[in-house]
């Protein structure tokens, strides 16, 4: 079923596909316990798909699925799978994805716990691409995503994330403190201090 389904994220007929959505509603919510293995592949086709030209009735179903997903998996597995997506060299996400994506990852952090926050290679990566958006030229709706989405980060797992942070070099770390520092000021120093340069962190 899910090699089936696979190639049915590809189906260009709107009606076809908004029947698709509907019945992998029912999968996820009547499976979800078996399709563990396929969650890299299932968030990824749902987050590439918004990247297309699509009518609003197809994206309110896109997202009413992400909505599914996210209830229906772990929020560490998600948080996982969203920081692989960021990193993976084989894809090459338009605004539109990056958006979803931020505004995906934005939902989930505030959901998953501290102690779930995969602190690995990946999550570096993905740290310091997020940390490289901020500063998107040529769209001024990804930087405010990504703004968002790492203030975020740090307002809910400061630990985590300044561990994470703390393994990146040092003009990555320097860039996140000087917008930590203008995005959440009046908070107390982070351990993670920058020795020169902008601005020290102040997560709360």
């Amino acid at each position: 079923v899910t090699d089936i389904f696979t190639k049915m994220f590809m189906d260009a007929h709107t009606k076809v596909f908004a029947l698709f959505l509907e019945t992998l509603c029912e999968l996820v919510s009547s499976h979800k316990a078996d399709l563990y293995d396929w969650l890299y592949v299932l968030l990824t086709r749902l987050l590439n798909k918004l990247g297309a030209d699509l009518l609003g009735s197809v994206i309110h179903k896109i997202n009413r699925t992400l909505d599914v997903v996210r209830e229906s998996f772990s929020y560490e597995e998600q948080l996982g799978v969203v920081f692989k997506f960021i990193v993976d060299q084989t894809q090459t996400p338009n605004s539109k994805v990056k958006l979803a994506t931020l505004q995906y990852l934005k939902s989930l952090v505030t959901l998953v716990e501290s102690a779930d926050i995969p602190v690995n290679k990946d999550s570096e990566m993905a740290l310091a691409k997020i940390i490289a958006w901020t500063a998107e030229p040529k769209s001024v709706e990804i930087r405010r995503a990504a703004h968002a989405a790492l203030v975020s980060m740090f307002n809910t797992h400061t630990p985590q994330m300044t561990m994470i942070v703390s393994n990146l070099p040092q003009l990555y770390r320097d860039n996140c403190a000087e917008i930590l520092d203008k995005q959440m000021p009046g908070a107390g120093e982070s351990p993670l201090k920058p020795s020169s340069g902008p601005s020290p962190m102040k997560p709360r």
